[in-house]
């Protein structure tokens, strides 16, 4: 058994800034003896947000990783300045990125069965798609998962597409990258801000700049302090940051700067689905007067043996539900099926939504037991350094962080149409409602480490054109430790008369709570994991171990563990030219990354738990080179033209095993291939009416080749392999030892995708008090070569059976219900594997989850004079069109629901000063200002057999956004 790691007690660590130190004192030395008459410029690598104008921003890094116009840059990058983020009230990443050109909330809806898992248990932070593929998070151009908060943030950088030159390693999306509050030198000030928000928000937040030496040295504090309740029952958050940095201008041309944040985040959290029905199609007067009794609308609940431990809320004790009724809603009658655990299976996943007039959305089914707890840490330094036309930058930058996560399966609710227990004793709780579920943790905990070095040259000729070069060296070094547990009996005497493995489901209680009535909501959820931290339940209706109190613990649930350790090494080496009297703006990359990835087997101890083997050290590794290419050319002062190309490579998931190239025996699965990306951007930028309006039309082509699914993808290659495999050794085809050479370990697949589309977008300041940001995009994206390895294996499997000696097509090799059928044969094994296969291809690639057309205005103006002085209105709309959930019989799109939401902003500035010196603001900010409300379709219930769903029955439902009001009181001095 593994103890409950502690939480991260964000230590400070101040020895790693030595070998920073050392390196920066001979860049000092030359700064303080070189000629102080040349000409200093500001730093290339930084970006400060100071010739920011309302929501345009002049320039960025996020094109070429120097300081760039945004007009001279071939890369799709929007920025989200400082004044766009206040107008909107902007708190998290999410609120941003609401208002991007092609960005959608992910939520698992692209899987043909959502869990939800994206945005509650995968990793803490939002998790969004940019143009139908997963994107990324930075922080100063370093990668960075955690969760964002805009109370240190300046501005934010969207950069659109699988630009590897500039981010090397990372999604074919793109890349967000946050860029922090920084010191500055030459002001001092304070602005404290105070909100109150709907469910109970209340947020405080500091932002403090004091200049220790004029013109040289200063510190910045920002603090936050943010809890609120959720608008689902017992979810809420608390949230605590402190975020410091300093700027200190050792000599002229050397600049050093450091910053560092600690945070705690604990929050529970609702997986975004409507509950589901499976108690409406029983009669609710037959009950089962027997074990064996079957009324209608129920089904056993397990058909095979073996103890079933459900611990009872109600009663404090644990009961033995094996083979006890369960009402079942099946759109499949059991006629239709050859056997009963056909039909079983088939209506385990026979689901509909719950309407919100029987259950309202705002029910928590995990209730208050879906904790999770973030901390971290992070601190960066920086060493900066002009050296004629030569610029140096040295950094270093570190992240820890520790999250642990508690979740249940997604419960449906259910009646107990049982009369009498296992043991023959009446049922107490016959008739009546409940929700259950097994309770996991996960845990992870990560550190890294970067240190980047990046040298920029200016390069001024006068026949030849102005040339800024760029060259960077970076390495990271990631420890990645991730722990799957499960609540578990763990009582030695139990476990060793029921003979099987620790972590077997005969050991993992489900959580039950009855409920004689629907309604009481705020308790209406499964029974909280600490239910048995805080008492030991009781052993009832087992013939062993009857009133036996029971000792549970989380113990190692599965394979999926890791402490790994991931090293990154990068060079780059690009340039961007102009030309033609900067007509002709070129930028031309190279990037290379060498990733070497140290991982363990997964192992069963001495005492049957998992483990990890630190004796098994496996090393993969893999080497990506890109190369961007792209231009602009300015036809007008006007309108320019502009072409861009790159690639990048992601990091594969380095808990997936696949099926490799060549499937000669014996296979060794392993680590999936990086995906690649590539794809090119083309289109149209203008600045009109005196640059007042600024934007860019772009057209878009992308892809990504072999990205890794869990879908199905155990059950469709290792259990169908080893299954057969089984079946011949039952029947005496083949001996165990050939068996075992042929046995195979996979537990996903691959699939490639394609995007493509247009996107708007533009800022405006069309006077000096009215500023707006409009956004608009279509996307296509497709998935194609699903399950492809998978049916590379089944045709190999297939050549090989028909070729061992006795058999044939119609061999019967069918001897038990899993995973073969009594009496099939080997065509009919096979036949019915690709038809299984099939069957997932088209539920994985139809493009669910597609929101086709996205459009967002926000807008905001000052008056200036007269009695509205001081006041801003402003607002905005946002747009996106149906979700894509499946096809129907005849080849239809199916489709879920549009987001149409108006947002609305006013903000009033003091004329009065307090206390003569504060200047004061009060702003209201409403998301959703209508109230859109309803159920979103993210799945139709699939016909059993078939490719395609019933568009009569919404299988899973997601939300609105639910409405929400905040109102900010600012203090600036």
């Amino acid at each position: 058994m593994k103890d409950t790691p502690p939480r991260n007690t964000l230590r400070w660590k101040s020895l790693s800034l030595c070998p920073l130190a050392l390196l920066a004192l001979p860049i000092a030395a030359f700064a303080q003896t070189s000629d102080e008459d040349e000409v200093y410029e500001l730093s290339p690598f930084v970006v400060d947000g100071s010739e920011d104008n309302g929501y345009r921003a002049a320039n960025t890094l996020a094109g070429t990783r120097m300081n760039a116009q945004l007009k001279d840059t071939a890369a799709s990058v929007s920025t989200f300045t400082k004044a766009f983020l206040e107008d909107l009230g902007a708190t998290d990443l999410e609120s941003v990125m609401n208002y991007s050109a092609s960005a959608e909330k992910s939520v698992g809806d692209t899987s043909p069965n959502p869990g939800g898992n994206d945005n509650v248990d995968s990793k803490p932070g939002y998790n969004f798609r940019v143009r139908g593929f997963q994107s990324s998070r930075a922080r100063n151009f370093f990668r960075y998962d955690l969760p964002v908060d805009v109370f240190n943030t300046e501005r934010l950088d969207e950069s659109r597409g699988p630009n590897s030159i500039l981010f090397g390693v990372g999604s074919a999306g793109g890349i967000v990258n946050v860029a922090t509050k920084q010191a500055f030198t030459n002001q001092d000030f304070t602005r404290l801000q105070f909100q109150l928000a709907s469910e109970n928000g209340r947020r405080g937040a500091l932002d403090l700049n004091k200049t220790l030496i004029e013109d040289k040295l200063a510190i910045r504090f920002n603090l936050l302090k943010d809890s609120s309740d959720g608008w689902r029952y017992s979810t809420n958050e608390e949230d605590e940051r402190i975020h410091a940095a300093a700027t200190y201008k050792l000599a002229e041309k050397t600049t050093l700067r450091a910053e560092f944040e600690l945070g705690a985040v604990d929050d529970v959290v609702a997986r975004p689905y409507q509950i589901t029905d499976d108690y409406s199609q029983w009669d609710g007067t037959t009950f089962a007067s027997g074990v064996w009794t079957t009324p209608p609308g129920a089904r056993r609940s397990q058909w095979w043996g073996g103890t079933v431990p459900t611990y009872v809320s109600n009663s404090g004790t644990v009961v033995d539900t094996r083979s006890q009724m369960e009402t079942i809603n099946s759109h499949n009658p059991i006629s239709d099926f050859p056997n009963y655990s056909a039909w079983w299976n088939a209506a385990s996943g026979d689901t509909n939504v719950i309407p919100e007039s029987i259950i309202p959305a705002s029910v928590n089914v995990a209730g208050p037991g879906a904790k999770r707890e973030l901390d971290y840490n992070t601190h960066t330094f920086i060493a900066e350094q002009q050296l004629g036309d030569l610029f140096v930058e040295l950094a270093y930058h570190r992240t820890e962080s520790d999250w642990v996560s508690h979740w249940t399966e997604s419960s449906s609710l259910q009646i107990d149409p049982n009369e009498n227990r296992i043991d023959g004793s009446p049922n107490p709780f016959v008739g009546q409602y409940y929700l259950e579920g097994r309770w996991d943790k996960r845990t992870r905990n990560i550190s890294s480490d970067t240190y980047r070095a990046t040298l920029g040259y200016k390069l001024d000729t006068e026949r030849m054109g102005t040339h800024n070069f760029v060259a960077m060296w970076s390495k990271d070094d990631q420890i990645q430790a991730f722990t799957n547990e499960t609540l578990a009996i763990t009582d030695e005497d139990i476990i060793g008369s029921w003979g099987a493995t620790p972590d077997n489901a005969r050991y993992r209680p489900a959580f039950r709570q009855y409920f004689t009535e629907l309604g009481d909501w705020e308790n209406f959820h499964i029974p909280s994991w600490e239910t048995r931290i805080n008492g030991a339940p009781t052993l009832s209706n087992n013939a062993l171990y009857d009133d036996k109190t029971v000792s549970m613990d989380w113990i190692i649930r599965d394979q999926n563990q890791n402490d790994d350790r991931v090293d990154t090494d990068s060079i780059l080496l690009g340039a961007q030219s102009y030309w033609m009297d900067k007509k002709l703006v070129t930028t031309l990359g190279y990037r290379s990354d060498k990733v070497e990835n140290l991982t363990h087997d997964t192992v069963r101890g001495d005492d049957g738990y998992y483990m990890i083997d630190y004796d098994s050290p496996n090393l993969q590794d893999f080497d990506s080179e890109t190369i961007t290419a792209g231009g602009v050319y300015h036809l007008t002062d006007t309108f320019s033209l502009f072409y861009n190309r790159s690639e990048n490579t992601n990091y594969p998931n380095f808990l997936i095993s696949v099926l490799p190239e060549d499937l000669t025996r014996p296979i060794q699965t392993g680590t999936p291939e990086p995906p690649q990306g590539s794809g090119w951007d083309a289109g149209i930028m203008f600045q009109l009416m005196d640059n007042k309006i600024t934007g860019r039309l772009t057209y878009y082509e992308a892809e990504v080749m072999d990205t890794e699914n869990w879908s199905y993808g155990w059950n469709i290659t290792t259990s169908r392999e080893n299954g057969i495999l089984n079946l011949l050794v039952d029947r005496d085809f083949i001996d165990q030892e050939t068996a075992d050479i042929r046995y195979i370990d996979s537990n996903g697949t691959l699939f490639d995708e394609e995007s493509s589309g247009w996107e708007l977008t533009s800022t405006a300041n069309l006077s000096k008090n009215w500023r707006l940001n409009f956004n608009a995009s279509s996307t296509d994206r497709i998935r194609f070569n699903a399950y492809a390895d998978a049916e590379r294996l089944l045709d190999s499997s297939k050549e090989w059976v028909l070729g061992l000696d006795g058999i044939n097509g119609s061999t019967e090799v069918g001897s038990s219900p899993t995973p073969g059928e009594p009496g099939e044969t080997v065509d009919q094994f096979y036949d019915r594997w690709m038809s299984d296969l099939l069957f997932y291809r088209r539920g994985e690639e139809v493009k669910r989850g597609l929101r086709e057309f996205k459009y967002n205005l926000f807008t905001a103006y000052d008056f200036t004079e007269g009695k509205a002085k001081g006041l801003t209105i402003g607002g905005g709309l946002r747009y996106q069109s149906a979700n894509i959930v499946g096809v129907d019989g005849e080849g239809n799109i199916l489709k879920g629901d549009d987001l149409s939401y108006v947002d609305l902003m006013l903000r009033y500035r003091f004329k009065q000063k307090l206390f003569g010196k504060a200047a004061t603001s009060i702003q209201l900010n409403v998301n959703n200002l209508f109230e859109k409300e309803g159920l979103i379709p993210v799945r139709y219930a699939p016909v059993q057999g078939e490719n395609y769903s019933n568009p009569d029955i919404v299988d899973a439902a997601t939300f609105h956004d639910p409405q929400s009001v905040r109102l900010t009181f600012n203090v600036h001095m």
